[in-house]
């Protein structure tokens, strides 16, 4: 072949393997072009969702998805087939909506189905229209999820089915809309799809599900910190052999009990609770913890609850431990230390509690639906002495804080980390302000009939009032007074019209109040006004 024919032929291979490979962009705008994702020459511009998310899926490069505000709906789950990394960003969670016009039991994103991508999910809400017969929101598989509403107009609908190890939760928000309520919040019903793991919650805010999170995969294990729980029946449910930590969370229960256990199986179902707040404001015949070791099963099936730094409340009994009655079917052990419970507990068979350095009592509230302590309440500074972490409370706040005065800072019980009042909070507390301002580096000069200035300096913010009287007295000119306000300590200029004086002889007296009353020594000069 001539070298001129061999050039031709792989400048032609050339072009058809470049016309062959994917765009070059790997940031999809949908539906559009918008101001988080411009007409770059970079961005593509997608239409459809779907497309976007499966685009070059698979051609070893991450992938982003931009969304413009709005409400997107598909007849078909969203779905993200590849293997490459990929992120799904929308405008913000009250500006950018996923929903589904399907009918029947289906997901509105799916991320499981074909994907074997890792997949970040962020500023977005997730909708479960009112035409599913149940389904869920959600179905991933080792996904993070970042500032995302998930919302159901379907009663009974799930939040995330089957979540898997290596996922992860951050700030979510999880509540129902037009009377409808979530059936389920975050569930896992088959322990061998969990995977090995562990799968974190983090800034949770559940409303009115009929369960929260619902857990039985023993080779996955689970931290919740920093969540709260309002009108869910079960918010934590751990079974059959899984291992669940709660910290930093707020727990108000609707009609079950907040907190539920059971144990069938020949492995130790496990939960920790460490500076949680249960508060009876749904039905208060409940147990704030129930347990209980099904009877028909083999021997091992244990249940083991650790209880610190918490408050149980308005419960009718703080809990309910129940297991067969013979030793070798399991037990239940409860560890409690260093909280606060206003309600005996129920014990049936080889249920037992440990007990140290705890209190019983009402805790005191700040209010009837405001669950911070109060001044005087027995749980500040009653938490473990020992404990190295949490460093903050479910708000953010610093533990430990020196809550009673006596000079060593001991962390609470509960949630929220008592913040004593303070100067900037209640003013009443701020040191009383006896220093009178100083007035100085004083200043006059005017002309009749062009005005003038009075300049001075003072000391700190205050009010400043000026009197000229006339010298000598009773020669039928009035005295002369003038106003100035200084919002800080520096350099004060009053404006004198130029009507304000007449030629003559004055004495000038200046005096200057703060905001906390305190006036000045008079600083008196004599000025003199030519004609």
């Amino acid at each position: 072949m001539k070298i001129s024919n061999f050039i031709a032929v792989l400048a032609c291979a050339v072009a058809v393997g470049l016309a062959a490979s994917p765009a070059s962009a790997s940031t999809y705008c949908v539906p559009d072009y918008s101001s988080a994702c411009p007409a770059t020459g970079i961005n593509e511009k997608q239409a459809d969702l779907n497309t976007a998310l499966s685009l070059y899926g698979a051609d070893g490069n991450p992938d982003k998805v931009i969304i413009a505000p709005g409400t997107i709906t598909s007849a078909t789950p969203f779905k993200a087939a590849g293997n490459d990394p990929l992120e799904i960003v929308g405008a913000g969670r009250d500006k950018t909506f996923l929903t589904s016009s399907a009918s029947g039991n289906g997901y509105v994103l799916d991320l499981t189905s074909g994907s074997n991508r890792e997949v970040t999910v962020r500023n977005l809400a997730v909708l479960v229209p009112t035409s599913f017969s149940t389904g869920a929101a959600v179905s991933e598989t080792g996904d993070h999820f970042e500032s995302v509403d998930l919302i159901t107009r379907n009663d009974g609908a799930a939040a995330v089915f089957i979540p898997t190890a290596g996922s992860s939760f951050k700030d979510i928000e999880v509540f129902g809309q037009n009377g409808a309520s979530f059936g389920a919040g975050f569930w896992s019903y088959n322990e061998t799809g969990c995977g090995t793991g562990e799968i974190s919650f983090e800034n949770l805010r559940m409303t009115g599900s009929q369960t929260g999170i619902s857990w039985n995969c023993p080779a996955t294990t689970v931290s919740v910190t920093n969540s709260s729980f309002a009108g869910v029946n079960s918010a934590i449910d751990v079974t059959n052999g899984a291992t669940v930590s709660v910290t930093n969370a707020l727990i108000q229960n609707a009609e079950g009990p907040p907190i539920r256990l059971f144990n069938s199986a020949n492995k130790v179902t496990t939960l920790n609770l460490d500076h949680v707040t249960v508060v009876a404001t749904g039905d208060p015949n409940q147990p704030a913890i129930r347990g209980r070791v099904d009877s028909l099963a083999s021997p091992s099936k244990n249940i083991e609850i650790n209880l610190s730094n918490s408050i149980l409340t308005g419960f009718a009994h703080s809990w309910s431990l129940e297991t067969p009655a013979s030793p070798v079917q399991g037990n239940i052990l409860l560890s409690a230390s260093h909280s606060l419970t206003d309600a005996d507990g129920l014990l049936t068979g080889e249920a037992s509690v440990s007990s140290d350095s705890n209190l019983t009592g009402a805790p005191t509230f700040a209010g009837p639906l405001d669950f911070h302590l109060a001044s005087g309440s027995p749980g500040i500074d009653s938490g473990d002495p020992t404990a190295p972490s949490p460093t903050v409370d479910l708000e953010g706040n610093l533990r430990p804080v020196d809550g009673d005065g006596d000079g060593t800072a001991v962390r609470d019980m509960g949630a929220f980390e008592y913040q004593p009042p303070t100067c900037a909070t209640d003013p009443s507390l701020c040191p009383k302000d006896v220093t009178a301002p100083k007035v100085s580096r004083i200043k006059f000069r005017f002309r009749p009939g062009k005005g003038g200035s009075l300049r001075m300096r003072v000391s700190e913010a205050a009010s400043v009032r000026v009197v000229f009287s006339p010298l000598p007295k009773g020669r039928g000119r009035a005295a002369v007074r003038a106003r100035g306000k200084a919002a800080k300590a520096g350099p004060l200029t009053l404006k004198l019209g130029k009507k304000k004086l007449k030629a003559g002889r004055y004495r000038m007296t200046i005096r200057a109040t703060d905001k906390s009353g305190n006036r000045s020594k008079p600083v008196v000069r004599k000025v003199k006004i030519k004609s």
